[in-house]
């Protein structure tokens, strides 16, 4: 267990580098990983979102850091935001799509082809994303419940 967590250590550090190193070469650089994840997430949702249903998705427990990412992303011009009775709502703009597509074709020309070599059916990505997700559920709810068995 202890080495497949480190792997999960090392997967999700190099991850953080992608994300930033991809937002940097996409023209944004100075984001943290948080910030661009969460402008990714909007791209990839085209509809306006509450910082709380962003955290939510995004498993984030710390809401003021989804809204702290998101004020950054509105001063930039990146995303745009309305209030809607007492919610405040955060959408894309067309500088965060235009960021995003420089960032897909960063992606597909510097990521995708390097996947590609993993491509046969035990490496189905639907089927290793599926498994990420049981995972992440499954340390979700040993977090609940260590924090409720002290």
């Amino acid at each position: 267990m202890s080495e497949f967590e480190l792997a999960l250590i090392v997967v999700t550090n190099t991850f953080h580098q992608w994300v930033t190193r991809c937002g940097s070469a996409a023209g944004i650089a100075g984001l943290s990983t948080l910030d661009l994840l969460v402008m990714h997430f909007l791209c990839n949702r085209h509809r306006s979102m509450r910082a709380a249903d962003i955290a939510f998705a995004l498993s984030i427990e710390d809401i003021h850091l989804v809204v702290y990412s998101l004020k950054k992303l509105v001063r930039l011009q990146l995303m745009a935001r309305k209030r809607s009775g007492n919610e405040m709502l955060y959408s894309v703009t067309e500088a965060a799509d235009a960021t995003y597509e420089r960032y897909q074709g960063i992606r597909s020309k510097c990521l995708i082809k390097s996947l590609e070599m993993l491509h046969s059916p035990e490496h189905d990505l639907p089927i290793i994303t599926g498994m990420l997700r049981a995972f992440a559920g499954i340390y979700e709810q040993a977090a609940r419940t260590a924090a409720t068995n002290p």
